[in-house]
């Protein structure tokens, strides 16, 4: 990272940029929109599998001058490959897809999980989303892998992590909690 951006410390001893660029919306521009962003001096690439940007952020980095070790890379999880045995391929996909050997960040995009396949927004035959009942924190442990965090949960979700993280196997690096005001500083060390 270079040290002229701003960075700070995850509890898993990596450093993330202040500020990241985010890659969602318009595939056609965002090889030249990423391009553009690391010229203006972004390190963090923030992008995710469901936002059906990675191809083009892989080239851009690709033409990039900068070297891997300078960036910070971030992409999500999506609801359709919660089941843990889903996983890693869904990680090998956003790898390929962006062209790199490793990801900084892996995040679950949202704890709710649909149904697997490859439709990324399944529906019933009334037109809802189709979710099924796959426990988040077994998706994160999937056996031989670590992940560095899991984002956006409910309030309702915070005792059962703190209770289920095994340090060994899982660094949470980031606990975001979808609840207005209620929980605003309440976690401040690291759950």
């Amino acid at each position: 990272m270079a040290s002229r951006h701003t960075t700070f410390r995850l509890n898993t001893g990596e450093d993330i940029p202040a500020i990241g660029f985010g890659t969602w919306q318009d595939e056609n521009a965002q090889e030249d929109a990423v391009l553009t962003a690391l010229s203006a001096g972004y390190r963090h690439i923030d992008t995710a599998a469901v936002y059906g940007t990675e191809k083009a952020i892989g080239r851009a980095l690709a033409r990039s001058r900068l070297s891997r070790d300078e960036l910070f890379i971030t992409s999500k999880l999506w609801n359709n490959k919660h089941r843990p045995e889903d996983v890693e391929q869904a990680i090998d996909q956003s790898l390929k897809n962006l062209e790199i050997d490793y990801l900084d960040l892996y995040l679950m995009h949202w704890p709710a999980a649909f149904a697997p396949g490859d439709d990324m927004f399944p529906k019933d035959s009334q037109g809802n989303s189709k979710t099924v009942d796959i426990d988040y924190v077994d998706v994160c442990v999937t056996p031989g892998m670590i992940l560095a965090s899991c984002a956006k949960y409910h309030s309702r979700h915070t005792k059962r992590w703190r209770n289920s993280l095994n340090p060994e196997r899982l660094k949470l690096s980031e606990f975001q909690i979808s609840q207005k005001g209620k929980w605003k500083g309440c976690l401040r060390a690291a759950p």
